[in-house]
């Protein structure tokens, strides 16, 4: 069904607040997010971890078995072929 011309021209008005609305809104939430205040915080906690002898641990902990897991998880089709996991990726 065809629209007339002035269903065309609110259409596009309504268009053209929606999207200034969303880009003015996402416009204030990265500045909200990027603000002196969040950043000075994220510094202070930046500063915190690096002097914190338990968090280093267990941070170094974190990534150790980050590392020995992708280690399995390359040979794993290798190892096991006939793994639903396996299959569905050869089918893709």
């Amino acid at each position: 069904m065809a629209k007339n011309s002035i269903e065309l021209q609110e259409q596009k008005i309504l268009d053209y607040i929606n999207e200034g609305f969303m880009t003015r809104a996402m416009k204030n939430l990265l500045k909200a997010l990027s603000g002196t205040g969040v950043k000075r915080t994220m510094r202070r906690l930046d500063k915190e971890i690096k002097n914190d002898p338990e968090v280093q641990a267990a941070l170094d902990d974190w990534f150790a078995h980050r590392d020995r897991i992708q280690d399995k998880i390359k040979g794993f089709c290798d190892r096991h072929p006939n793994s639903h996991l396996c299959v569905k990726k050869k089918r893709r």
